[in-house]
């Protein structure tokens, strides 16, 4: 707790970071344990970074699977400080970054990203596609392989193909 009764900041981020990993564990089966870090400088206020807990080879990662193969990988990095009147948690900074398979240490496929400070010239949150066609349409395509239900979706794959503009990123709406 704070002198002024009220929860600290890294008593916010450890509940935020329970949310998550529940949320995360319900929607994957299990994810990997989250690291915090506390930055103090004059500069950002009491931030503190979460991020997947890493090993010595690769950075720390969530393993998305479809029927038990892994698929993609999910990267989280999120700074948290206070918010402007400092009562609540804010998110300075994030970024979710979506690999092909386990390979976290090679560019991702996409990022989206959020930066609190933003101006004119940069949006607060954005996409950064970083996929060549090629890496989207072999994923996008990879359940069906996968999944022997649905062998006609299998076979119209290799007939016709599937193209990358058949990817939508969801931006929210009924």
């Amino acid at each position: 707790m704070s002198e002024h009764g009220e929860a600290s900041l890294e008593e916010l981020v450890d509940t935020f970071v329970g949310d998550l990993t529940r949320s995360l564990n319900a929607f994957a089966g299990e994810c990997p344990p989250f690291k915090t870090t506390v930055v103090n400088s004059s500069q950002t206020r009491g931030l503190v970074n979460i991020r997947f807990d890493q090993s010595e080879e690769a950075p720390g990662a969530l393993l998305l699977k479809s029927r038990g193969q892994g698929v993609l990988s999910l990267a989280v990095t999120i700074g948290c400080t206070w918010d402007s009147a400092s009562r609540f948690l804010a998110v300075e900074k994030s970024s979710f970054a979506v690999y092909p398979y386990d390979e976290v240490t090679k560019e991702p496929l996409f990022r989206v990203e959020y930066v609190r400070g933003s101006n004119k010239y940069r949006p607060s949150s954005h996409f950064h596609v970083h996929a060549h066609r090629d890496e989207f349409t072999h994923l996008m395509s990879f359940a069906a392989k996968v999944d022997v239900e649905k062998q006609g979706k299998l076979e119209d794959y290799f007939k016709k193909g599937k193209k990358l503009s058949s990817f939508h990123f969801p931006t929210g709406g009924p």
